[in-house]
């Protein structure tokens, strides 16, 4: 599979690439094209908005991820592979905050504690 990322949403492109979404694109919005090779045809459209957690999770989307992760880590990843990356996670964020959600309102509690021993102390000190 090769992900490529469509630059230059304007014009035709961009009203082309809404109706095949079959949805308006916002300003800032990202679309990456999946292409599988060895097939006539078989490029597939997404935006970021199309929830990739609609389409699940696979263990082989997740091995794919940590390889490139690695990859990148040890600078070796080409820019096609750094497309691929940034959709992997975005499929992976998304798939992640509708199954099995952060929770982050306990880390805020704990932050709103810790700035506030912090102002206690700056306090204490003066």
């Amino acid at each position: 599979m090769v992900v490529r990322q469509v630059c230059d949403l304007h014009g035709p492109k961009k009203q082309f690439i809404e109706e095949l979404l079959g949805q308006p694109l916002a300003e800032d919005e990202q679309v990456y094209i999946m292409v599988c090779p060895g097939r006539e045809l078989d490029a597939r459209l997404r935006s970021p908005r199309q929830s990739p957690a609609n389409s699940g999770w696979t263990t082989a989307q997740n091995a794919r991820r940590v390889e490139l992760i690695d990859r990148h880590i040890e600078d070796t990843l080409s820019p096609e592979e750094r497309v691929e990356l940034d959709f992997l996670q975005q499929q992976f964020r998304a798939f992640r905050q509708q199954d099995a959600p952060l929770p982050i309102e306990k880390a805020r509690q704990l932050h709103r504690e810790l700035l506030e021993k912090k102002r206690r102390q700056e306090q204490a000190a003066r």
